[in-house]
């Protein structure tokens, strides 16, 4: 139940539901407006701009500390939602290729495969997010294998690079002289 501390015209929370109401903002990415739908059906009406307000203004340090600690969970469910959303577009863009197949000639061929690009392009889109946020790594390789020569020549064969001078060098890593001293 919800505790309220009167005064006057206003209304004081407690730092429990502060913590309730901040807890389900960063599960909305900071969405106002659906975690005060998704409290309001918990029971605890809020207005979203008292959300606002202690997210942005009064609450910081909290809003801050509870993102951290629920940031895995949050990318885990964004990272899920994407995946749902690549499946759904994987599944629309098979369904517009059997009608395409099937109705070949009763579709201006001029649309079909526009959808089914559009379509393709969005199923990559939410595999792409849903890899980063999962921390996976990207599949995208470089496939350019010309060395710092060939490179600088093509430059320079288009008018660029005519003042750029390549210096030999080798990269040291240093200790910084108190981290010596302390494992000596």
């Amino acid at each position: 139940m919800t505790q309220l501390i009167q005064q006057g015209k206003k209304t004081r929370y407690t730092r429990e539901e502060k913590e309730r109401a901040l807890i389900t903002l960063a599960y909305n990415n900071g969405n106002t407006a659906q975690t005060a739908r998704d409290l309001e059906q918990d029971g605890f009406k809020l207005d979203p701009s008292t959300i606002y307000y202690w997210s942005r203004k009064s609450e910081i340090a909290l809003y801050k500390e509870i993102q951290e600690e629920c940031l895995p969970a949050i990318r885990q469910r964004a990272a899920e939602r994407h995946m749902e959303a690549a499946e759904a577009s994987m599944d629309a863009s098979a369904e517009v290729l059997q009608r395409l197949r099937g109705q070949i000639n009763e579709i201006p061929a001029r649309d079909l495969p526009g959808a089914l690009r559009n379509i393709d392009t969005s199923t990559g889109i939410h595999r792409d997010k849903a890899r980063e946020l999962r921390g996976e790594a990207n599949l995208i390789t470089t496939t350019d294998k010309r060395d710092l020569k060939q490179v600088l020549r093509a430059l320079k064969g288009k008018g660029l690079g005519a003042n750029v001078e390549v210096i030999d060098a080798q990269v040291v890593e240093e200790k910084p002289a108190e981290l010596e001293s302390a494992n000596a």
